[in-house]
């Protein structure tokens, strides 16, 4: 059974569905008025390792994730005047998500689209006494007075207060219960004071705890800075130079989603040779007669994966598993398609495939060719270590160089 760390209650505890076999999973997403960064994406990455992992127990799962077209979840309002935030932001990131496998979820809800969802439930926390409108035309939560449920400051949508905009944290508190019913299973996203009023406001609303676990991943430094800095770091600029998008999914992967990961740009060639790699391996292994797969290297990973997603030691784990001859081809072949199910590293896309050099891989098997024939053997080197990088295997033979992927 998968368990995370629940950062609420600061302890591990199961993914389970609750009362039937459906898994209610809420995920907020980036704002909207804005691109999202790699940070989000990794946030959206998490909830997608999540949901991978847990259908693989057998529970149906259904996700909801937010459109934070409206609050921003605490960052500044992005209706002005009414106006909704540009759709190319929006359009960016579904196609940023999609790069990187990430699941749709079945509800991807914008708030804007859903105000009267929000004024629902203001009105019941009116009606049950656990909110108040303020004489400009606002509405308080009892429970933190001095943030606003219902905001006059931004005059977007009509309401029974007057005209206004939902607050920080009230569009996902009524988008959840809209799309989810009464119960999240687990709650993805969002810093603390986004979980904690999320939590207040629906379990005001419905008079029972309404979420758990809280889950959150840390946070995302590239080349040691910040991600989502003045100058925030976008999965356009980190693939600008043709590198596959899912290499930076499985880089993201090797760091454990509670650490503070620091991707770089050689640790992103490093995740594209592997993967380039792992390609090539399943679809060699593919030509072998399957065999079954190793159970014992099987529940080794899945462990793994079901101990708070420490997909660092799962991938280590597939590492060993593809260098250990003493596994027939095809078991190797039939575990690691097991597992790309929750990887999600499109791993089978070679099989069938003639091998080809990956760009500019031929031009440097020339320039070394020229380098051997000078004699200037420090050039030959240095090139073969060029496309070692490129996931290129260079070896001399008495008749000239060969190569393998």
């Amino acid at each position: 059974m998968l368990r995370v760390y629940d950062t609420r209650a600061g302890r591990m505890d199961p993914v389970v569905a609750t009362g039937s076999r459906v898994l209610r999973m809420y995920v907020c997403g980036p704002p909207a008025h804005r691109y999202a960064h790699i940070g989000d994406l990794r946030s959206l990455l998490l909830a997608d390792l999540v949901r991978r992992v847990a259908e693989r127990r057998g529970p149906r799962v259904i996700a909801c994730r937010s459109v934070a077209d409206v609050s921003g979840h605490g960052e500044a309002a992005s209706l002005l005047d009414g106006k909704p935030p540009a759709p190319l932001y929006e359009d960016t990131f579904r196609a940023d998500a999609l790069a990187l496998n990430i699941r749709t979820p079945e509800h991807t809800p914008r708030e804007s689209e859903n105000v009267d969802a929000v004024i629902e439930l203001i009105t019941r926390l009116i009606e049950q006494g656990r909110a108040r409108p303020a004489p400009d035309g606002s509405v308080y939560f009892d429970a933190d007075p001095q943030r606003p449920l219902w905001t006059a400051a931004v005059p977007a949508w009509d309401s029974p207060w007057g005209p206004g905009a939902p607050g920080p944290h009230v569009g996902c508190s009524a988008l959840s219960l809209r799309h989810l019913g009464g119960r999240v299973d687990l709650y993805a996203g969002g810093d603390a004071g986004h979980r904690e009023g999320v939590r207040a406001e629906s379990g005001a609303a419905t008079g029972r705890e309404t979420t758990a676990p809280w889950l959150h991943g840390g946070r995302l430094l590239f080349e040691g800075r910040q991600a989502d800095g003045p100058d925030p770091v976008l999965l356009s600029s980190v693939t600008e130079e043709g590198l596959d998008p899912l290499a930076v999914r499985l880089a993201l992967m090797g760091w454990h989603y509670r650490e503070q990961a620091d991707l770089t740009r050689e640790g992103l060639r490093t995740a594209a040779r592997t993967l380039r790699r792992w390609r090539r391996r399943v679809a060699d292994w593919a030509e072998s007669p399957s065999r079954p797969i190793d159970a014992d290297r099987a529940a080794a990973v899945q462990q793994a994966l079901d101990d708070d997603l420490d997909m660092p030691r799962a991938l280590g784990l597939l590492h060993d598993l593809e260098d250990d001859d003493g596994v027939t081809p095809g078991s190797r072949f039939e575990t690691f398609l097991l597992f790309d199910h929750v990887l999600g590293l499109d791993l089978s896309i070679d099989i069938g495939k003639v091998p080809t050099l990956p760009p500019g891989a031929g031009e440097l098997l020339r320039a070394r060719e020229r380098a051997q024939t000078g004699g200037d053997w420090a050039a030959s080197d240095r090139l073969r270590d060029d496309l070692a990088d490129l996931g290129v295997k260079v070896a001399d033979t008495p008749t000239g160089q060969s190569w393998t992927l």
